[in-house]
């Protein structure tokens, strides 16, 4: 950053004394402390929230969320477990199983479940966000979706299928395999009306095909919550039909987790009414 130029340099060489020359030399290094204090504070910001219109690129879509609380040791839960993983080999089970996302969220209804042990805080948010007593319990875009029945729940999906969500993303990791350190850069747009006002952002790191012989007989598991790189409860999040919210979010997994097996899930949610309103996802490393 250049204050002076020559001419007044050379005019304050020549004229000014030497005490005032002082001053303004400690003014200008205060002045470079200050900005290079905030240029570091900028780049350690984890959640950097820029407004602009609408991005073209973030396209409105009728994609859903499943959650399915379950158990390694659960035995009802296999029947639903399959049913989801029907859906993840897009069979055909609903009118469109690409836009079928889902995570599954493992509980301590019985002890001793590796994936809910993984991360017990982010398990044990949504447990008693959706105060989950009983396995397995399915969520659609935050409604429960009662006792278990294909023909329900299926159903069920199908409806929300046809309904296009008003709330889009546009999900784009960067990730370092080696260090297993990333980033995900974030586009949030409304483009559609949104009457809840205490809404949640959530991005959750969700991986698949995981083998592990199950109390319960399941050999085989998909959709794991892995971790929420946002709070557990979601970060608050406000925003304005016809904008887009880009935000930045830096992570660090565990090497325990196969990253070529894995996806980045968005989706954002009414706190109080429980309803998601968009929801997207991407592989993490592409």
């Amino acid at each position: 950053m250049r204050l002076l130029n020559k001419n007044t340099s050379l005019i304050i060489r020549r004229n000014v004394p030497r005490l005032v020359k002082g001053y303004i030399s400690k003014f200008a290094a205060a002045c470079l402390l200050i900005f290079f204090s905030c240029l570091f504070i900028t780049s350690c910001e984890s959640n950097d929230n820029i407004i602009t219109t609408v991005n073209p690129y973030v396209k409105p879509n009728s994609k859903v969320l499943v959650e399915l609380f379950t158990n390694t040791s659960c035995l009802p839960c296999v029947a639903a477990n399959t049913y989801l993983d029907d859906i993840n080999k897009l069979s055909g089970v609903t009118n469109n199983d690409t836009n079928v996302i889902i995570i599954r969220i493992h509980t301590s209804l019985f002890p001793g479940d590796p994936f809910y042990l993984f991360n017990t805080k982010d398990n044990g948010a949504r447990i008693q966000y959706y105060n989950v007593i009983t396995n397995p319990r399915g969520y659609l875009n935050g409604v429960t979706m009662g006792n278990y029945s294909s023909g329900t729940w299926t159903s069920l999906i199908n409806t929300q299928l046809a309904v296009i969500k008003p709330i889009s993303f546009l999900i784009t990791p960067v990730f370092d395999t080696v260090s297993y350190t990333g980033t995900v850069n974030l586009q949030v747009a409304q483009t559609g009306a949104v009457n809840e006002t205490d809404l949640r952002l959530y991005l959750a790191i969700v991986e698949d095909s995981i083998s592990y012989n199950a109390p319960n007989g399941e050999t085989l598991f998909e959709n794991v919550l892995r971790y929420f790189l946002t709070s557990e409860n979601g970060d608050p999040i406000i925003l304005t039909q016809g904008q887009t919210n880009n935000f930045v979010y830096n992570f660090t997994i565990s090497q325990e987790i196969n990253f070529r097996h894995t996806h980045v899930v968005a989706f954002i949610q009414s706190c109080s009414m429980k309803t998601i309103f968009g929801v997207d996802r991407i592989r993490l490393v592409l």
